[in-house]
């Protein structure tokens, strides 16, 4: 029975060694692994701090290979294209994620060069065209606040990445506006996104110097809408009472955000 159990241990050491080893090289290039194999031992010889459960923890990874300089990023690129997978996620959920955190990122020019699904895995191909390297460390950073985290991280040359993501807990909007407070939006170039998870109501005053046509779309965890409000008419307030399941609020103007020249306010009420 001892024998066994001792057995099991190794089996499970040996894997999980594997599994490290096998992500080092993903991000590193199987070339460069190779021939820093031994040195990558030695650094790496505490390998259980670098998992997350069963979870390789690509951040604590990637940056450990950065402060030993062994892994290091061209200042630009040309057609940089990368993969997003997911196998466990919402498609239109995730390409609002991935799409929001390359643009907090600052990358702007991102062309679809492929998507599909098939079973519950979701690919989508995108080219960020000619511009600096998209950072591993802060996007797998970024996709954290969102609980979203890395499952396999994948360099297969200097502008070609696969990133296979869990999205299955993914939060749009992880910051959540204060309940009972009348809040300013500011004036702003794209629609207004609001977590408002947990709300009852939802009350949005626009300033008389705008010319707001409302157009405010309620949506689920899922991005799966719920509700619609729509008016060709200038409109000062809009009140709205929020179902159970509404996640996520979405302000526009039913002609051009430029209406709102001078942002909104805004009223959460809590359900209780």
């Amino acid at each position: 029975m001892v024998k066994h159990f001792l057995f099991l241990i190794l089996f499970i050491s040996a894997m999980f060694s594997q599994s490290l080893d096998s992500a080092i090289s993903n991000v590193m290039g199987s070339s460069e692994y190779i021939a820093k194999k031994k040195f990558i031992n030695v650094i790496f010889s505490d390998k259980d701090s670098y998992f997350d459960g069963s979870r390789v923890d690509y951040k604590k990874v990637i940056g450990k290979l950065r402060s030993e300089g062994l892994i290091s990023l061209a200042k630009n690129s040309k057609n940089l294209k990368v993969s997003f997978v997911t196998k466990n996620g919402n498609p239109q959920l995730f390409v609002k994620l991935i799409r929001d955190t390359l643009s907090t990122l600052g990358f702007s020019d991102i062309d679809t060069i492929k998507s599909s699904k098939s079973g519950g895995r979701f690919v989508w191909i995108v080219s960020l065209g000619d511009n600096y390297m998209l950072d591993p460390l802060l996007f797998i950073t970024e996709l954290e606040k969102k609980s979203v985290y890395a499952n396999r991280i994948k360099r297969y040359t200097a502008t070609n990445w696969s990133y296979e993501l869990d999205s299955s807990n993914a939060v749009l909007i992880p910051q959540k506006l204060p309940f009972g407070d009348i809040l300013k939006l500011k004036k702003t170039l794209l629609a207004y996104w609001v977590n408002i998870e947990g709300s009852k109501k939802v009350q949005i005053q626009s300033s008389r110097y705008n010319s707001w046509h409302p157009y405010v779309v309620v949506y689920d965890k899922n991005l799966k809408i719920i509700s619609t409000v729509s008016k060709d008419k200038v409109a000062q307030k809009l009140k709205l009472n929020i179902p159970q399941d509404g996640m996520y609020l979405k302000i526009d103007d039913f002609y051009t955000i430029k209406n709102i020249k001078d942002g909104l306010a805004i009223y959460i009420e809590e359900r209780r």
